[in-house]
């Protein structure tokens, strides 16, 4: 499909850290967030590398706030 041969399977390492809080220990406000990384393997960098087959390390974070009434 990218015509290109011999792609490795190795995407990468996966890094990730979440955390949930609960203020008044019911499911009414409930505070999420967390963090992931990606370190890129061989095949990530032969489908999405730059010209020297070379891809940054990726991040990404969020944060999510959950009410019910």
């Amino acid at each position: 499909l990218v015509f290109q041969n011999n792609i490795s399977k190795s995407i990468g390492t996966d890094l990730s850290l979440g955390v949930e809080h609960r203020p008044l220990l019911n499911n009414n406000c409930i505070f999420r967030g967390g963090v992931s990384g990606l370190l890129p393997g061989a095949g990530f960098d032969a489908l999405y590398g730059n010209f020297n087959g070379s891809s940054p390390n990726l991040f990404a974070a969020f944060v999510d706030l959950e009410v019910a009434f």
